[in-house]
């Protein structure tokens, strides 16, 4: 993912989030994002699916402000995150409903075993 530069009146964490919301409106730093996420190891489940919230939220934002997606992407990442509380809900299939109200889609390829 490309850098970016952040200004300095704000806090840290909200420069970063806002500067993250603006790159991922480009759709191939957004495909980046998520699937150097999905790669993620973290052995604590909890960090590493608060993780790929907070990235599927800033994906979501950035999508919308370019214009690629509408104000229904949003929906669909709250039924994600509702999901993601709720064993046995199915939550793969809220994943996919996201990835298609932002315009995206799912690939699967072969990978290395």
């Amino acid at each position: 993912m490309k850098a970016v530069v952040l200004a300095t009146n704000e806090s840290t964490s909200d420069r970063w989030f806002e500067a993250l919301v603006e790159s991922l409106q480009d759709p191939e730093e957004a495909i980046a994002c998520l699937a150097v996420l999905l790669e993620e190891t973290e052995d604590d489940p909890t960090v590493r699916d608060r993780a790929f919230v907070r990235a599927m939220v800033a994906v979501t934002e950035g999508q919308i402000a370019a214009g690629r997606c509408s104000e229904a992407a949003r929906d669909a990442l709250q039924q994600f995150e509702q999901g993601l509380a709720t064993p046995g809900s199915g939550i793969i299939y809220a994943w996919v409903a996201w990835l298609r109200a932002i315009g995206f889609g799912l690939v699967i390829q072969q990978g290395q075993a």
